[in-house]
């Protein structure tokens, strides 16, 4: 199949992060706010901005808008979409099957995003998920700059996506309420949160925290045995 011109419907801050990591040799950029879309396709090769009524030319329509406006979105676009256009749902909140079932019309697919958006813009990879399995080496051919593509179910990304943003909350909240209880002066919380809790998160998972974190962690498994 040609992935020659890939639309993105909406430019949020996925959109935009799908439009800077697509691999296309064109890309269309559709936005409410047209000044963001000619902002983009002046800094992306290939872009340039687009509109729904150009949505005919786009062999892949990545729809990377709110969950609860995508069934309403495509039945007012869907007349300017050719038959064979496929449709990409990257919605955390969105079952594919549910759109497949209500937009039954044009073929869709699911690519959940396993990752911090702000984190990816960076330039880090996270893990794309896909419940359609023969389009996954298509997908990894568009998406590969923003990690492997995984054919498995949806339900995984937002799972893991609640039970990592969870923790990591309840962690930011308990390390706010010990510092404000040892007095300790308010300016300090920020720091602790975004250095030092941030870079334990990354060097466990990594295998190289240091001397203090590996002291720490004996600590957190000897009170887990206790408990």
């Amino acid at each position: 199949m040609k992935n020659d011109v890939v639309a993105i419907i909406g430019l949020g801050q996925l959109g935009e992060l799908l439009s800077k990591r697509v691999q296309a040799s064109r890309l269309l950029l559709v936005s409410s706010d047209e000044r963001k879309s000619s902002r983009l396709a002046a800094e992306i090769p290939r872009a340039e901005p687009g509109s729904e009524k150009r949505l005919h030319e786009a062999s892949v329509v990545v729809m990377a808008l709110p969950a609860h406006t995508l069934i309403p979105y495509y039945e007012a676009v869907s007349q300017h979409l050719s038959p064979g256009t496929l449709l990409v749902n990257p919605a955390t909140l969105m079952s594919t099957e549910q759109l497949r079932k209500d937009c039954p019309k044009h073929t869709w697919i699911g690519m959940k995003l396993l990752g911090s958006v702000k984190e990816l813009g960076t330039g880090k990879r996270g893990i794309l998920i896909t419940d359609s399995p023969s389009y996954q080496e298509m997908l990894q051919a568009l998406f590969s700059p923003l990690g492997n593509v995984l054919a498995g179910e949806e339900d995984w990304v937002a799972n893991c996506n609640r039970i990592a943003a969870y923790h990591a909350l309840e962690a930011c909240l308990r390390i706010e309420a010990d510092i404000r209880r040892l007095g300790i002066p308010e300016e300090l919380i920020y720091a602790a949160q975004t250095t030092v809790a941030k870079g334990i998160l990354q060097s466990y998972p990594d295998g190289t925290l240091g001397h203090f974190g590996k002291t720490v962690l004996d600590q957190v498994l000897a009170d887990r045995r206790n408990a």
